[in-house]
């Protein structure tokens, strides 16, 4: 696969109603179509951190992108494209989690998965969340998905 991640050292962290249109430029369909089936990457609107609103406890949010219902009331039609979003290994996901650990734990909160429509990257969330609770990185009953069709 030709998919790469922009050379950053952090993802993305701000409001989740940044503007974000075609982040990573033009992505060959094959390498999404690739990156969806292997869940190695995950295609990644921002992180949000510190919020109450999105779950139990005080949470970190992740915003994926990429979305196929196209809601006329969706507060972030700006994660409607996978394009719109950052490719990210699963591996640098872990990490940026990890480093939340100690807070997610003390505010009795965890990670919270939003978007878009998270379940468009289903492989890759099954492979993001027993990692992350197995290695202490969020409590294990905490990890959340919101979906519209969940």
């Amino acid at each position: 696969m030709k998919l790469t991640a922009p050379a950053q050292d952090a993802l993305p962290i701000g409001s989740p109603f940044d503007f974000r249109i075609s982040k990573v430029g033009k992505v060959d369909e094959t390498d999404i179509q690739s990156a969806l089936e292997s869940g190695e990457w995950g295609f990644f609107h921002s992180f949000t951190t510190g919020t109450a609103v999105d779950g139990p406890g005080v949470r970190l949010v992740a915003w994926l992108t990429g979305c196929q219902f196209r809601c006329a009331f969706c507060h972030n039609p700006d994660t409607w494209k996978l394009t719109n979003g950052t490719p990210v290994r699963i591996e640098r996901a872990l990490e940026v989690v990890k480093q939340y650990k100690h807070g997610l734990q003390v505010m009795k909160g965890g990670l919270t998965i939003s978007g878009g429509e998270p379940l468009m990257q289903y492989r890759f969330l099954a492979k993001l969340f027993p990692p992350s609770s197995r290695r202490g990185s969020i409590p294990r009953w905490k990890p959340m998905v919101t979906s519209a069709t969940a």
